[in-house]
């Protein structure tokens, strides 16, 4: 995703700096945006499907830390346990 998508988008209502042109709407005075403001139906999906991607990616590495985190417990317990001797 473009981190300079929005540079110098401003609302022509109020003038200030448009943050998001998935919105139809100026966040600060309510405005309708111009059409060519906005982002199209296929940008707002691809933005959407890349969110939905980068979430699913979290959701695995979190699923994956938590596995590594049990097998290090594991192997630390194990690692601490001696036998008694006789």
């Amino acid at each position: 995703m473009n981190q300079g998508l929005n540079k110098g988008c401003r609302c022509p209502a109020c003038g200030r700096e448009v943050y998001s042109r998935r919105r139809p709407a100026c966040e600060f005075c309510g405005e309708l945006l111009p059409v060519e403001l906005q982002l199209t139906a296929e940008e707002r999906k691809a933005i959407d499907r890349e969110i939905c991607e980068i979430k699913e990616r979290r959701e695995e590495d979190k699923k994956e830390e938590e596995l590594a985190r049990q097998r290090d417990r594991r192997r630390r317990h194990t690692r601490s346990f001696r036998w008694p001797e006789r």
